[in-house]
């Protein structure tokens, strides 16, 4: 059986290439309220939508609450 090699170019055609963000004096709950209603895992950090600081995800909210 051949296996079908896929390229991040076919996941966008797929999912689009439009990037959420978020400013980065926003609160965690407001990041996870944004996450969770555009069922997604993570959001680019920015002031201006230009000027990216960062990327937080699930998993960096899951570990901030574990630690904090």
């Amino acid at each position: 059986m051949k296996q079908q090699t896929v390229t991040v170019a076919d996941i966008l055609k797929f999912k689009g290439s439009g990037v959420d963000t978020i400013r980065p004096n926003e609160t965690v709950e407001t990041l996870s309220r944004r996450l969770k209603q555009r069922q997604i895992g993570a959001m680019a950090v920015s002031d201006d939508g230009e000027t990216l600081f960062g990327i937080v995800s699930e998993r960096d909210v899951a570990y901030g609450v574990a630690t904090h």
